[in-house]
């Protein structure tokens, strides 16, 4: 039997907002609510790899629950040298119902039959890469906020702010505010037309 060689691929899974350039860290991803989801991925061995296709990518429950999101899509990885990374993104935003711990996985076919692929997940407190345990898979887990949390969140800001206004309003007085912030409010706007003006000219 001919042993296969072996290929290093770090995958990290990268979410953003619809119509948004700036990625988000995975505890933004909020129940219920669209996403783009897409994947970085990295040559860490010392040979050049070859390109895979990806595909059978899920979403489930890390905490026993049944609820399952899947994706039908299969993507063509092209060729990366050693320490170069890409990025591919699923085309269509989606939410979730899940909430909570969940996990993340895919199917990796490499290009090449003589090589298995072994992926890697990066640890985000330590930083560290961990092999993961199959050849040809990668998986990892990510924290969805329930949309109940999300509210209490918002809730819990709107309280907190109200509690600074009352405070601020036993100490000056209201008026007073009123127009410190609209003074606040005109010195912003004077200082974003000076940037354009200067931009422009």
């Amino acid at each position: 039997m001919v042993e296969l060689k072996a290929y290093k691929i770090l995958i990290e899974p990268i979410f953003k907002k619809p119509r948004k350039i700036i990625p988000l860290k995975n505890n933004y991803i909020i129940q219920g609510k669209s996403f783009l989801i897409g994947l970085t991925i990295k040559n860490i061995g010392e040979t050049p790899f070859l390109g895979c296709s990806i595909k059978n990518m899920r979403l489930e429950s890390a905490e026993g629950k049944t609820l399952v999101k899947t994706f039908p899509e299969t993507f063509s990885v092209g060729k990366l040298n050693p320490n170069e990374k890409t990025e591919i993104w699923w085309p269509n935003a989606v939410s979730v119902n899940l909430y909570g711990l969940v996990w993340i996985d895919c199917l990796l076919l490499p290009s090449n039959s003589e090589y298995q692929i072994f992926t890697y997940q990066k640890d985000e407190v330590t930083g560290i890469n961990e092999k993961y345990d199959y050849p040809n898979r990668w998986g990892d887990s990510l924290y969805v906020k329930s949309a109940s949390e999300r509210e209490q969140i918002q809730t819990n800001k709107l309280l907190l702010f109200l509690t600074i206004l009352m405070f601020l309003h036993g100490i000056f007085g209201l008026k007073n505010i009123a127009v410190w912030f609209l003074g606040l409010l005109r010195s912003i706007c004077m200082f974003l037309v000076n940037i354009f003006d200067k931009v422009i000219h």
